[in-house]
């Protein structure tokens, strides 16, 4: 019995009267383990559908979002280029005069096992190049608290924070939506992400310098009660997902449908490119590296080796080498 990728346990079916992740979380806890991760060979990755609720056995899962149109493919020397590709024949349009509304549910998701409940979290990425592709770093938990980074190519230079509390929107949504100025394009240059997340406020930063804070107070009612602030233990989400393919209000807010009848690239699909992600947990100091490995613990059998891809920003990158392979994780 597995818990999967990222079950919510509230919401979750139980398989002969026992829910998975009612019983691995009961097992295992909600630990928060401290982490910098490269994706080379010292990184733990392991299939969603393999996973057993242990964070010792594995850093982080993969799965695909929906259709099998995701890939994510992990370099010889490090990092990873997740892919969203055409939707498999046979399925039909949301819109039959248009050849680019394939339906929704389309990506591919990196998940951590481990929980955070206050710290930081931090990435350094490309993000995917068109319209309807959403690049998104998040902590999501079981409860539906969110606290997000988002890029949906509405606009060619910027990242949008904003969270969610019990799943409700909070401060950043509606009118007062950011979408903060990068001073380029992240699709071409990367850009370092961050927050950083205590019990009294929320704090978004973009290279180094801060673009958005939301304090606990501010989300409080009158009396300093009934707080729509996010506090419950999460995991980092890095996600690849064609917004483009929602609901009319999510299509417009990520810019429309991905071309995907208009761009010669879609036989190979859009990308989006991660060098690093780190995870510091409450009162620990800034990760160098991976965690320390428990004893008896070794390196789980289902992981992806080595592929020929190569990451851009790290040795041996070649744009050759950029094309599609089919990836272990989503067969």
């Amino acid at each position: 019995m597995h818990c999967g990728i990222f079950c919510q346990s509230l919401y979750s079916p139980t398989v002969n009267g026992i829910n998975p992740c009612f019983s691995s979380t009961d097992r295992f806890g909600k630990t928060c383990i401290s982490g910098k991760y490269t994706f080379d060979s010292n990184t733990w990755v392991i299939n969603s559908d393999a996973f057993n609720g242990d964070p010792y056995t594995a850093d982080w899962v993969v799965d695909p979002l929906g259709l099998d149109n995701g890939n994510m493919r992990f370099g010889a020397n490090g990092g990873f280029m997740a892919s969203i590709t055409k939707t498999p024949t046979g399925w039909v349009l949301q819109d039959s005069t248009n050849p680019n509304s394939y339906p929704a549910g389309l990506g591919i998701r990196l998940t951590s096992t481990a929980w955070i409940q206050y710290g930081a979290w931090e990435a350094r990425l490309l993000t995917a190049q068109v319209v309807g592709a959403v690049t998104a770093f998040i902590a999501f938990a079981e409860d539906r608290d969110e606290i997000d980074w988002e890029n949906t190519r509405s606009t060619t230079d910027t990242f949008s924070p904003n969270y969610f509390s019990l799943g409700n929107n909070g401060l950043l949504s509606g009118n007062n939506y950011k979408a903060l100025p990068i001073g380029y394009d992240p699709a071409q240059d990367y850009v370092t992400i961050r927050v950083e997340w205590t019990t009294d406020q929320i704090t978004w930063f973009i290279n180094g310098e801060q673009g958005a804070v939301i304090t606990k107070a501010e989300t409080c009612d009158s009396s300093g009660n009934n707080c729509a602030y996010p506090n419950s233990p999460s995991r980092i989400q890095f996600a690849l997902w064609d917004g483009g393919a929602g609901a009319a209000g999510t299509r417009t807010w990520a810019g429309g449908y991905i071309p995907w009848g208009d761009d010669a690239t879609a036989t190979i699909g859009f990308n989006s490119t991660v060098q690093y992600i780190s995870i510091q947990c409450n009162g620990d100091s800034a990760p160098t590296g991976p965690p320390t490995r428990k004893s008896g613990y070794g390196a789980p059998s289902l992981m992806e080796p080595p592929i020929s891809v190569a990451v851009p920003g790290l040795s041996g990158y070649s744009a050759t080498l950029n094309t599609r392979k089919t990836s272990a994780y989503v067969s």
